[in-house]
């Protein structure tokens, strides 16, 4: 569903930003919606208050209200349970399932869904960010940040496709690159 709105320059614009690791940025939100950001959660939440809000450049779960937001979903009790809540105005929000954060100019940066970001002992890595930076090799067709284990103490392992196949030295090659550009 349209949330955000961004032109073709905006976008061109930002792609030294995506490369980069910052996410992909969707716009700002139409005049008839609002997205906010709270902190990201996994259980019911039946509420937030303005308290909730997280800061200009923090990553948290989207939350939206608009005319287009459904207030439930079709015969899915639970469903909806997980992902409606009350905002502090007393209005229903939609929990998207998306990750991101907020720049000082008011656009929405993308960062993965909630789902599939990795938690690891000391920080939480989203899918978009991640691959971005993989993805921009020129020998990556794309790439997948997955995490091994339990939430909370995951291993990342990016997945890696070639463009083409690569010899061994060639494979080899291209992993000491990756990891330079993950390093960095």
């Amino acid at each position: 569903m349209p949330l955000t709105k961004i032109s073709a320059a905006e976008i061109v614009g930002f792609r030294g930003m995506t490369e980069q690791g910052f996410g992909l940025c969707l716009g700002r939100p139409l005049p008839e919606c609002d997205v906010k950001i709270i902190p990201i959660g996994d259980g019911p939440l039946n509420a937030f208050s303005a308290k909730d809000l997280l800061p200009q450049g923090e990553v948290g779960e989207l939350v939206a209200q608009g005319p287009m937001v459904a207030e439930s979903y079709f015969e899915l009790p639970q469903a909806t349970a997980l992902s409606m809540l009350l905002g502090p105005d007393g209005r229903p929000w939609r929990r998207m399932g998306d990750v991101g954060w907020r720049d000082a100019q008011g656009h929405i940066w993308f960062c993965g869904r909630k789902s599939q970001r990795v938690t690891t002992g000391s920080a939480t890595l989203h899918t978009i960010p991640c691959e971005s930076i993989f993805n921009n090799h020129p020998l990556v067709r794309r790439s997948a940040l997955v995490g091994i284990g339990d939430p909370g103490s995951q291993r990342p392992v990016v997945v890696v496709e070639p463009l083409s196949k690569l010899r061994r030295g060639a494979w080899e090659n291209l992993e000491k690159e990756l990891r330079t550009l993950a390093k960095a």
